[in-house]
């Protein structure tokens, strides 16, 4: 089972414990991780300090005692299964999270997904954050469903790492939530476009139907030879492979199938090429009604 060794809970100050929390400190529990708990007061713009330095110091002075017995709360409501730690922190989110992240050698990082999650610290997390990045979404009901979404190939890709990554992680929280394990694959054949563009007769119609029957089942085969050694432990493992863009096909899936929970890949990004370039997980952010957890890839950008 894929085991967590330290997590960090980040809470928005003021904000009351995500109610889907319970079930990370169930995994958390599991694991035997450790649980730092922070919150991050943001730095007051160096024009108001300028011009209320009074107003901003004695505001800072009041709240942040408050932060910090909200974070001491949670800690007693946890301390009877970790061992946990709170911190409130002041400066830059994201910033300060990554440091707490490397400090305290964290491997998964919880936060309670925005409303508006490709907007602000959700989508800087997901390309910056050098861990794991756990969104919820939804109630404190168990995960009845959890999806591994996948991005297999049918050869030996780079990917295949990332993948066993994502698959191990869905399967273990399947197994402590007692949750039905799904698969989704979405697939499309590469020469469909430029083949279809020529086809003119019925045969070249045929073949071309022939050649996406052909890679569909060489997709289906590999990803069945991918899921065997899980379905020891998740025997009723879903399959869903669905032909089309990953963005249309994964919140179709996801929707359908009523999953609680998907865990996907991401690609820690940063400059220019990370504010220009998104990747799939964050363009799918607002579309996914579900809890999502993005598993890092080695950075590509």
């Amino acid at each position: 089972m894929q085991r967590f060794r330290s997590i960090v809970v980040v809470l928005e100050p003021g904000q009351a414990p995500p109610p889907a929390l319970d079930r990370v400190l169930t995994m958390a529990q599991a694991s035997n991780a450790t649980l730092n708990i922070v919150s991050v007061i943001e730095d007051v713009p160096t024009w108001a300090k300028r011009v209320m330095p009074h107003s901003i110091g004695l505001a800072l002075d009041a709240f942040t005692p408050q932060v910090e017995r909200q974070l001491n709360d949670m800690a007693v409501h946890c301390a009877d299964r970790l061992s946990v730690r709170t911190q409130v922190l002041h400066g830059r989110s994201c910033a300060e999270i990554a440091r707490i992240v490397e400090q305290s050698g964290a491997d998964l990082v919880v936060k309670a997904a925005d409303e508006d999650v490709s907007a602000g610290l959700d989508c800087r997390l997901l390309r910056r954050c050098p861990c794991a990045v756990w969104l919820l979404k939804g109630s404190d009901a168990p995960f009845r469903r959890v999806a591994a979404a996948l991005h297999l190939e049918t050869h030996d890709s780079p990917r295949d790492i990332l993948n066993s990554r994502i698959m191990e992680l869905a399967s273990s929280v399947a197994t402590l939530e007692r949750s039905e394990l799904h698969a989704i694959q979405a697939w499309s054949y590469f020469a469909e476009a430029p083949l279809r563009h020529k086809v003119r007769t019925a045969q070249s119609e045929s073949l071309l139907e022939q050649a996406k029957r052909r890679s569909a089942g060489d997709l289906k085969s590999a990803i069945e030879r991918f899921v065997a050694p899980y379905r020891a432990e998740h025997p009723e493992l879903t399959l869903h492979m669905a032909e089309g863009d990953p963005e249309d096909v994964l919140p179709s899936v996801v929707q359908s199938e009523h999953e609680d929970l998907v865990v996907m890949g991401s690609i820690n990004r940063s400059g220019v090429s990370g504010f220009l370039m998104g990747s799939l997980t964050e363009r799918l952010l607002n579309r996914l009604p579900c809890s999502i957890l993005a598993v890092k890839a080695a950075q590509l950008a």
